[in-house]
């Protein structure tokens, strides 16, 4: 799935703080961050371990950033859902657990995205 957002930005806007902030915000929640302002791009991600990839409860949301006259472009380049199909095939034949997993990694992924979201809205809007 590939979606993208745009933001207005001030002539002023910082790339490398916004990504400062982001990163500190998620390791402090947990999460595994990878950040390059220089590419423009953050992978956030969580229980990336190989169970929890089985059981569909893995977080991970991949961002590039790019700033083209005061509009920050933001493309979200890669979502895990293929460990929550997985889970829910596994759900559906074998037995319940990872299906209900897999919705509860479902739903984590969906908050994770939204919430990387309305940071970057919220740092885009001050700045």
């Amino acid at each position: 799935m590939m979606d993208t957002r745009s933001f207005q930005v001030s002539s002023n806007f910082s790339m490398d703080e916004m990504f400062g902030i982001l990163s500190q915000k998620f390791q402090n929640k947990g999460y595994y961050v990878q950040s390059d302002p220089r590419s423009g791009q953050i992978t956030v991600s969580k229980n990336s371990s190989g169970l929890n990839q089985l059981i569909g409860m893995e977080e991970k949301v991949s961002l590039q950033f790019n700033v083209n006259n005061n509009n920050l472009i933001c493309n979200i380049n890669a979502l895990t859902w293929s460990d929550k199909t997985v889970a829910i095939l596994l759900g559906l034949f074998l037995c319940f657990i990872p299906l209900l997993t897999a919705f509860t990694g479902m739903q984590n992924q969906k908050r994770l995205l939204d919430e990387l979201i309305y940071d970057v809205n919220s740092y885009a809007s001050k700045s």
